[in-house]
């Protein structure tokens, strides 16, 4: 959090990709499951996102 406020005060573009577990599981109470985490970065980011998948290692 803290590159990303640097980032906005430094009127830098900036793109961050952050992992998460399959969907799947996310029905499940595990420990660093977070419904919610796109309103996380909401102070710092201009339009965040969830990525619908994954597509790295796919083919």
């Amino acid at each position: 959090m803290g590159a990303m406020l640097n980032a906005r005060a430094n009127r830098t573009l900036m793109v961050v990709t952050a992992g998460q577990q399959v969907r799947a599981k996310l029905t499940m109470e595990v420990l660093l499951a977070d419904p919610q985490a796109i309103l996380l970065p909401q102070p710092a980011a201009r339009s965040p996102q969830p990525a619908a998948r994954s597509q790295i290692g796919q083919r």
